[in-house]
């Protein structure tokens, strides 16, 4: 079985799929990936800030709760993988239809309780 890092490699020469960081015991940072794909227990603010510093898009998996995924909006995350697609469509239009001064305030409020 190929490591994480070589199937990374591999993929990089095809240039219709973007490379993803496949393993999480490896520094992000030392990565040249376009995104990252991370279980929604290991992000916080300034992992989401570091890669989004580094023009990297970030993703959570596998978040199947409403308060998960406000959670995870708020703190500024690109997308979630998700059981629940439903819930994550009401959810996404619920906070897109806030004012963006909330939507501000709410990033804030998160970003201090992390």
């Amino acid at each position: 079985m190929e490591s994480g890092i070589t199937w990374v490699r591999s993929l990089a020469r095809s240039p219709q799929i973007d490379r993803a960081w496949v393993e999480l015991n490896m520094i992000p940072s030392r990565l040249n990936v376009n995104f990252l794909s991370v279980e929604q227990k290991r992000l916080d603010r300034a992992f989401i800030l570091g890669a989004h510093r580094r023009g990297q898009q970030v993703y959570a998996w596998t978040v199947n709760t409403a308060e998960d995924m406000e959670r995870l909006l708020d703190l500024g995350i690109d997308g979630v993988i998700t059981d629940q697609f439903a819930l994550a469509r009401k959810i996404l239009d619920q906070y897109l239809s806030r004012p963006k001064t909330e939507r501000a305030a709410r990033r804030v409020r998160a970003w201090l309780a992390d």
